[in-house]
């Protein structure tokens, strides 16, 4: 391994020592493209949309140092608003812009810049559906993708155990801070199985605040995944105290998922989420769930992905946008996706 790897994965923190000073380039690119109905017709039932638009890159020197800088493309003005850029041009938005270093012969690791999230990537990378959709905790707006901050990680041989402490603004790396509260979160994953994908338990824990009022933002979740033989499944717990910037908001949730590759490139998934703004009070849940099936083509490294699916979502009268009116936010869609993953070998 003349260089470290650039891309989030603990495999990075312990990666061995190279006598090479090489620099090695990285880059990639994902891209897909959705035509979805929705029923019922709520304005505009029958829509084109682009799930997924990432590019990412950076260089590494030997396994020493790497940096990373990862754009997205995001609708300017937000999903419902009218006032953006150039009309309401997709723009790119800077997602992760990370300065890493590592001293692998103590499996220490160290970032700062825009870093990613623990808990969301390695849910991403734990189900292999993120092309489909966000993980509950990003989809749900409980947690951001990435913010600005620094984090210091270890790993044991073997990925057997890895730990990552991460101190960040709290705000997310599309606002500037609000406070000077800062968020501290600790990430501990333990593989005990000789073949560490075979089962992984993620335990996730954060001490942060929000906005102007230092509004208390903290998270528990618990993950417990596997990827043996080809497939994927897993299942994980959040608890929320604040959302926001509201802090009296305590929400809870869990989901699970799964994604057989029953022969050659089919491919089948399902996942369901479940969450409760008040745990064992009536009509304050929501549900949502997630089906489908079709194909990765292009062998090994799999670069395209064809997919038919369904998405459902449910929401109790007492957590409704309009009180009453849960109904109005119930749906169902029906979707045909196309996306194109490419990447150059990891160095």
């Amino acid at each position: 391994m003349p260089c470290l790897p650039i891309p989030f994965s603990e495999a990075a923190w312990v990666a061995p020592p190279s006598p090479t000073s090489a620099t090695c380039p990285w880059a990639e690119v994902e891209v897909a493209g959705r035509a979805s109905l929705a029923i019922p017709d709520a304005g505009i039932s029958r829509a084109f949309s682009l799930p997924r638009a990432r590019i990412a890159g950076g260089l590494a020197y030997g396994s020493l140092a790497a940096a990373r800088v990862e754009v997205t493309a995001v609708r300017s003005g937000g999903a419902a608003g009218y006032i953006g850029v150039d009309g309401e041009a997709l723009v790119p938005e800077v997602q992760i812009a990370e300065a890493r270093v590592a001293w692998p012969a103590w499996g220490l690791a160290v970032g700062a810049g825009v870093v990613d999230d623990p808990w969301v990537v390695s849910g991403d990378a734990a189900q292999g559906l993120r092309d489909v959709a966000p993980g509950f905790g990003e989809g749900a707006g409980w947690m951001d993708r990435s913010d600005i901050g620094a984090w210091i990680g270890w790993g044991a041989p073997r990925r057997l155990v890895s730990a990552r402490v991460d101190l960040s603004t709290g705000e997310g790396a599309r606002f500037r801070e609000r406070n000077e509260g800062k968020n501290v979160a600790a990430t501990v994953t333990i593989r005990p199985l000789q073949s560490a994908d075979d089962l992984a338990v993620t335990v996730y824990g954060r001490d942060g605040s929000r906005g102007l009022g230092l509004a208390r933002d903290h998270r528990v979740g618990l993950r417990v995944s596997g990827a043996p033989g080809g497939w994927t499944w897993g299942a994980e717990g959040l608890a929320a105290w604040g959302v926001g910037g509201d802090a009296e908001r305590q929400p809870v949730a869990a989901s699970a998922w799964f994604l057989a590759r029953p022969a050659g490139p089919l491919l089948v998934y399902g996942r369901l989420d479940l969450a409760s703004e008040a745990l064992g009070e009536p009509n304050a849940g929501s549900t949502a769930w997630f089906a489908g099936a079709g194909v990765d083509l292009g062998g090994d490294a799999r670069p395209v992905r064809v997919l038919v699916g369904y998405q459902g979502t449910r929401v109790d009268d007492g957590v409704a946008a309009v009180s009453g009116a849960a109904d109005l936010e119930d749906a169902d869609v029906v979707l045909l996706q196309v996306g194109v993953h490419l990447r150059t070998p990891e160095p």
